[in-house]
């Protein structure tokens, strides 16, 4: 059963945080709308996205930005995000 008392005080603890400090998060998808609607629910829940369409631009992302969280598809072409 879901206490809903904790879990609102979890998305209430996470909306201070998120206010304090910007949660960044690099999202990794070769496929164009899968990629821009996950980046467009993250983006409207707070958090400060970055794109790429390859494991490559992933990691030169990963590198520039130094995200907190990465989401990635792991079958792409010519490199994969398991590689990274």
């Amino acid at each position: 059963m879901l206490n809903y008392d904790l879990f609102n005080n979890i998305f209430q603890q996470n909306q201070i945080l998120m206010q304090e400090q910007q949660i960044k998060v690099l999202c990794v998808e070769d496929e164009q709308d899968i990629r821009e609607n996950i980046c467009e629910i993250l983006k409207d829940e707070g958090f400060l996205v970055f794109e790429a369409e390859t494991a490559s631009q992933g990691y030169n992302q990963f590198l520039e930005h130094k995200p907190d969280i990465i989401i990635s598809d792991i079958l792409m072409p010519k490199l994969m995000a398991t590689n990274f």
